[in-house]
């Protein structure tokens, strides 16, 4: 306990004389020097690197324009249910906890995958 609380105010201390040095320099303009090179590339991100979460509480998760659309923007990979309500899904009930958020009727499991199915 006592190794937390020294740590911690270590971090306090630390974090104020950052902040200090932040607010003495606030007047200077910093100079800072970019470079692209449009040339080059690090890399391409495969077709099924494109994807996107769902939201149980979104109601136009099954709608077909929804589905359209993910087709349409090359979308190949969809996560359920996604974000972070994901952490307080209950998949038998289909309800969530935890508050802040609600699950959307048809946002089931079983409608989400008719989903999956057409996009």
């Amino acid at each position: 306990m006592r190794r937390r609380l020294v740590a911690g105010a270590v971090a306090t201390l630390v974090a104020g004389v950052g902040a200090g040095a932040l607010a003495l320099s606030a007047g200077a303009a910093p100079a800072v020097d970019i470079s692209v090179d449009a040339g080059t590339s690090l890399g391409t991100v495969p077709s099924t690197g494109v994807g996107l979460n769902t939201a149980v509480y979104d109601p136009h998760m099954t709608d077909a324009t929804t589905s359209s659309l993910m087709k349409a923007a090359g979308v190949h990979q969809l996560r359920f249910p996604g974000g972070s309500v994901a952490d307080g899904y209950h998949w038998k009930t289909h309800t969530l906890t935890g508050g802040g958020s609600w699950a959307a009727p048809n946002t089931d499991f079983d409608h989400f995958m008719a989903t999956a199915k057409r996009s």
